[in-house]
């Protein structure tokens, strides 16, 4: 059939164009740009809500480390009201379709996740967390002449239970979010959020167990008898400090008590034939054939539960008694408690203040009393003191509280039990001290030891952090920077207790052991101390590699020291810097989103 003149497929085309399909695409037009209006307007809203909810998180947050509990409350209601907005705003078809467009879907969809996640806990969860610090701060958690309020932590148990568990699930759907493929400032905003959720499930899961624990822990079921040991960061030791002093935990429904008392010095002068707790071979190869011998240098090893079952059975041993756990700190974890229970007086007339306790304990007892019997006697009475006015409920209890948490969050204080209702509590929280968590994100360690019998190290200043982080194929590389600087006095005049003997150098040097711990499976591919190249020698600890530098340290010296590591990403986000905990500590979580995905 041929074409009539004049009706070619231009024409033919143009009548499927009638004004009646005009009208109609014009519409179509104009509702997809009313609805993209709209969409933009409600995203806008979406996003305001989210960098207030954002920024009102961080301020309850440090409110409620500064025990400012009325303005946390009015926070935690403005918190609320903006991520019910956030997440009505965000939830509908619209949004629903417009997740599914290209290129912006993956950031709606994140949009979505992030102020569903934020209102579930601002929501059902928040609350609860506020009455329970609401009840730390009136006295109601407070011992009383030494006696724990078990009934009041029961009733307490549930509630933070389901707190845990409300947060749970939202930080996992948070934890599956990668950041970095999203649009800025977007992808940082979901990041600070995924990380202070990740950072609050971690702690309300040890809240949590602590809480269903410690009943069964302070003796509800029969007496239970503990290790305390105070670390002295100015003999410094891979987990924080030689073990100089150590008393007997006792817990009896409820009530604790300090019981007997010692130092190291009583263990040592006869060390065991045979190690109580044999090292294992590799361990050995690592810290020496005489580990778990003596208890000054159990803790060679940074991974606390080897050390606290070493510690248990040397003091064991010697006093012929069988611990159920161990528990470890400082005297940096004494000043935080002494900030909260006011100061208290060591007889001799020395008032110990949250300002003064590390130089105290760390140094001028040293320069004061010159028998090391009367030193050892004068550090039993201040843990005796500090230990008394905290179970006795003196001054802030919320306070303790804090600086509790602040010793647990720099590796200040740590926790063991070979009974399995407090070790679960225990495992995989902070407070275990373990030297790697598999369950956790990779790990790199950098861990001190006196080389010498000093305490010199009350003058050691440390830095480590990650630099240089980068992806080549499936590995991440980045090299540990490490930073020893020593303010040893030269002229002041110092004792032999605080030098040592002086057998292996000069008198006021500091001689170190530095070990580099790589994650699982990774590779210390090289290591140099002030620009020097080193041999890369040591051993391993399970999978991971270690290096040992020995290092001199002379008063007033600055040493620089870079290890080159590699290792495969793994499920986490992040890198774990561990480093030992003297009178500067911390740890550094680097963020590696997107490397290696």
């Amino acid at each position: 059939m041929t074409t009539p003149p004049g009706e070619g497929p231009e024409r033919s085309a143009s009548k499927l164009l009638r004004p009646g399909v005009w009208r109609v695409l014009g519409l179509l037009v104009l509702v997809l740009i009313l609805f993209a209006a709209v969409f933009a307007y409600e995203a806008l809203r979406a996003r305001s809500d989210l960098e207030t909810a954002r920024t009102e998180a961080h301020q309850l947050q440090s409110q409620l480390t500064q025990g400012d509990l009325t303005t946390a409350r009015s926070t935690a209601d403005r918190l609320r009201l903006h991520t019910a907005r956030a997440h009505s705003n965000t939830a509908g078809w619209l949004w629903d379709v417009a997740s599914w467009t290209p290129y912006f879907g993956r950031d709606v969809s994140a949009v979505q996740t992030t102020a569903a996640a934020l209102d579930t806990i601002a929501q059902r969860a928040l609350p609860t967390l506020i009455d329970v610090a609401n009840k730390v701060d009136d006295g109601t958690l407070k011992p009383r002449h030494g006696q724990l309020p078990l009934a009041r932590i029961r009733e307490l148990t549930p509630p933070i239970q389901r707190a845990a568990d409300v947060v749970d699930g939202p930080a996992a759907r948070l934890e599956r979010l990668d950041p970095s493929s999203l649009t800025s400032p977007l992808g940082t905003i979901v990041a600070q959020v995924r990380d202070r959720v990740t950072t609050a499930r971690a702690t309300l899961d040890t809240v949590a167990r602590t809480f269903a624990a410690l009943p069964a822990a302070a003796g509800a079921d029969g007496r239970r008898d503990y290790l305390l040991l105070f670390q002295n960061n100015a003999e410094i030791r891979s987990t924080g400090g030689m073990a100089g002093s150590w008393a007997v935990l006792h817990a009896d429904h409820g009530r604790v008590s300090l019981g007997r008392q010692g130092s190291a010095a009583d263990l040592d002068r006869h060390p065991p034939a045979v190690a109580p707790v044999p090292p294992t071979v590799q361990e050995a190869e690592l810290y020496g054939s005489d580990l778990g011998k003596q208890l000054r240098d159990a803790n060679f090893n940074p991974n606390f539960p080897r050390f606290a079952q070493m510690a248990a059975g040397i003091v064991g041993q010697r006093t012929h008694q069988k611990f159920d756990g161990v528990f470890a700190l400082d005297p940096v974890t004494l000043s935080y408690l002494l900030r909260a229970t006011g100061p208290v007086q060591v007889d001799g007339g020395t008032s110990l203040t949250a300002a003064n306790a590390p130089r105290i304990l760390l140094n001028q007892a040293y320069l004061d009393i010159a028998d090391p019997v009367a030193q050892d006697a004068f550090f039993a009475e201040a843990a005796r003191k500090i230990f008394t006015a905290v179970v006795a409920g003196q001054g802030d209890q919320l306070g303790v509280v804090r600086g509790l948490a602040r010793g647990v969050d720099e590796r200040r204080v740590l926790a063991w039990s070979s009974r399995p209702d407090l070790a679960k509590a225990i495992d995989s929280t902070a407070v275990a001290g373990l030297l790697t968590d598999p369950s956790g994100p990779p790990q790199i360690g950098v861990f001190l030891d006196d080389a010498t019998a000093t305490k010199l190290e009350y003058y050691l200043r440390t830095d480590s952090h990650l630099t240089n982080v980068s992806c080549d194929g499936d590995q991440v590389r980045t090299t540990v920077a490490t930073t020893l600087r020593s303010r040893v006095p030269v002229h002041k005049p110092l004792p032999v207790s605080v030098t040592g003997p002086g057998r292996f150098g000069p008198l006021r040097d500091m001689l170190l052991n530095v070990r580099f711990f790589g994650p699982s499976s990774g590779i210390i591919q090289s290591i140099t101390v002030d620009g020097k190249q080193q041999t890369v020698a040591g051993g391993t600890a399970g999978d991971r590699q270690v290096a040992v530098v020995p290092v001199r340290l002379r008063p007033g010296q600055t040493l620089r020291l870079r290890a080159r590591v590699s290792f495969g990403p793994g499920a986490s986000n992040q890198v774990q810097l561990t480093t030992t905990p003297g009178l500067t500590s911390g740890k550094d979580p680097v963020s590696i989103d997107g490397l290696c995905s």
